[in-house]
């Protein structure tokens, strides 16, 4: 998914499996072996009506004295869902199960040599009543016949900061323009927001709305995220009112509609944005099927399939021939039983020559023919065209793919990514030639991230700074947005990047510097938000960097396993911006690489804080 400047640095295996291609495993010497054993498995309850709370327990040994994991496949599937490493020591893990029904929890064992051993318990679900969840926030409760109904949730606290969202329905008359206000019970303050302007006086807030969401129909909903910082309590906020009415009293008299202005502004729609999540099979049991915030999306990318030199399709999904198409048409299928559209990734980074073989006048019609054969056979809504780069000799072979695949079948959706743009050149990425096969395709979005590194004449920077450019760091958001807008891709089919994973530097600690020890050690899949939060991340080592809207750790002496100086990555904050930014631009929406790399499995608050993040910041 990532297009690379290949230099010859300690990165360079990282670099290598940073798009979906898995370093390859060296090959293990097969020797005489007892599998290992599984001396505990049990649940506190195997039936019960739903949902249905139980502890799992299990421990196991191996008698060679191999190390061994332990992989408790919780959904029955088939597949790991929780990996804890080796159970010598007893491990337990608690699960709700919420759909009626039997299910199969298997324990995988499996040591060093590849010995496994594997044990079923079935856990029955009846039905029954479920016991309603508790809102793990209170929310005023509306008062009947009110005018307005709100709600404040916060999604994720860390106990000196937090992020929250109002929500506001509208129960009366509409409204054109909107102002929300409340009083805050404790000393929060707020730091950033999107989906509205503020302003805070002392406890009181007002939130005016932005363009794009100034209209408030009759039963509909406006919601506003924010970021914050606290001390003491985070006590929940009072005194709500819109437009200076309380929340509890009745509204105002309906006025008539004004008359329509026969020229008015286009305000962009935000429920036409787009946000493609890529979900990746090498990384599928950090991020388990049945945990996917499907909310979040519209689309699901699902990686991957590649293209063959001969026309031919590999479609192990960098699992393996068997597993990898099984794990893939189950994802077809959750995505549409949750209404959202599936796409097939083709191709990433390592596959060029495959892609310019396959799609040649010799080998395209029974390379397409192929293709549309699995996006049929899977279920796929669509194809996304991962060609990196996309080199001036190919853009032919580009261009006659994507038509002969719409020719072949209308309705298929085409996305395309495509290089972040460099400030001082451009065109050199960002060429006119997008602009005119963007009517092939639905949506052309920008890889939008790794977007700095140890280049000639480069300072450190950020992975993916929304503003702040220099000519010596010379990517933005900004500057690719202007450079693909100038190119002539329609706004409406433009999409951001957002990475859920972080880069880590040496010799520098901060952006904007440079030195002869300068260096990025690791990056996509190493550097995980997930792997960020556990093991790097420290309130004490956070800053804000206001000009580029990113967020970055620092350290003299090195974070975590890597010694990272610097650390730039993604967080709540930084990505409401660039949904704000998205809005106020009239873009198309946004795509992840990758919603693997962004779940927090031992998170007390929300597990998914950067998801939370983009589905308010791009669908609300």
């Amino acid at each position: 998914m990532h297009q690379r400047y290949w230099v010859l640095t300690a990165a360079f295996a990282v670099l290598l499996s940073a798009c979906g291609t898995p370093t390859p495993r060296a090959s293990v010497q097969k020797q005489a072996n007892t599998a290992p054993r599984i001396t505990s498995f049990t649940a506190s309850k195997t039936s019960g009506p739903a949902p249905l709370t139980t502890t799992f327990s299990f421990q196991a040994s191996d008698p060679d004295s191999n190390s061994f994991s332990c992989i408790l496949d919780i959904n029955g599937d088939g597949y790991g869902d929780l990996n804890y490493g080796s159970c010598a020591s007893l491990k337990t893990q608690e699960y709700t199960f919420k759909t009626t029904g039997v299910v199969n929890v298997a324990l995988l064992v499996e040591d060093s040599l590849g010995s496994k051993t594997k044990q079923v318990l079935p856990i029955t679900v009846g039905s029954g009543t479920p016991t309603p969840t508790p809102d793990p926030t209170p929310t005023p409760a509306p008062t009947p016949g009110t005018s307005y109904d709100i709600s404040y949730k916060i999604d994720n606290d860390w106990k000196s900061g937090f992020v929250a969202t109002v929500t506001v329905k509208n129960n009366g008359p509409a409204l054109n323009n909107w102002t929300l206000g409340w009083t805050f019970a404790g000393d929060q303050k707020i730091s950033s927001l999107w989906n509205g302007t503020f302003t805070q006086t002392g406890q009181k807030v007002e939130v005016k709305n932005a363009s794009y969401n100034a209209s408030l129909p009759t039963g509909g909903t406006i919601s506003i995220g924010f970021v914050g910082s606290y001390t003491g309590t985070n006590v929940i906020p009072t005194g709500f009112t819109l437009n200076g009415t309380p929340v509890g009293t009745p509204g105002p008299t309906p006025i008539p509609d004004p008359i329509p202005d026969p020229n008015p502004t286009p305000i962009p729609d935000p429920s036409g944005q787009w946000v493609l999540g890529y979900y990746v099979g090498y990384l599928k049991d950090k991020y388990p099927l049945d945990r996917v915030k499907w909310d979040a999306m519209t689309h699901i990318v699902v990686g991957r399939a590649v293209p063959r030199a001969d026309g031919t399709v590999g479609t192990d999904f960098d699992i393996d021939s068997y597993n990898g198409p099984i794990w893939a048409k189950s994802v077809v299928q959750k995505a549409h039983s949750n209404g959202k559209k599936a796409i097939l990734m083709l191709g990433g980074a390592g596959e060029y020559w495959g892609f310019v073989s396959a799609a040649s006048d010799a080998n395209r019609a029974t390379f397409v023919n192929n293709l549309l054969k699995v996006v049929q056979d899977y279920g796929f809504d669509g194809i996304d065209l991962d060609w990196e780069p996309v080199q001036t000799q190919d853009e032919p072979k580009l261009k006659a793919l994507a038509q002969e695949l719409k020719a072949k079948k209308p309705g298929l959706l085409l996305t395309l990514p495509v290089g972040w743009a460099n400030a001082n050149f451009p065109a050199d990425e960002a060429r006119p030639y997008y602009g005119q096969i963007a009517p092939l395709f639905d949506r052309i979005n920008i890889m939008s991230y790794s977007m700095a590194g140890v280049w000639g004449g480069w300072k450190s920077w950020h992975s993916s700074a929304l503003f702040g450019h220099t000519p010596n760091t010379p990517s933005s958001i900004e500057t690719s947005v202007k450079a693909y807008l100038t190119a002539g891709v329609p706004a409406s089919k433009l999409g951001l990047g957002i990475g859920f994973y972080g880069t880590c530097w040496q010799g520098v600690t901060a952006p904007l510097q440079t030195s002869s020890t300068m260096k990025v050690v690791a990056d996509d899949n190493v550097m995980s938000f997930t792997n960020i939060m556990s093991d790097y991340y420290s309130s004490s080592a956070y800053v804000w960097d206001d000009s580029a809207k990113a967020p970055y750790l620092t350290s003299t002496t090195g974070l975590g396993s890597q010694k990272c100086n610097f650390i730039s990555y993604e967080d709540a904050r930084s990505i409401g911006l660039k949904g704000q930014y998205a809005k106020q631009k009239g873009l198309g929406g946004a795509i992840i690489w990758n919603i693997n790399e962004g779940y927090l499995p031992n998170a007390t608050t929300s597990k998914d804080p950067l998801m939370d993040a983009v589905k308010q910041a791009f669908l609300q």
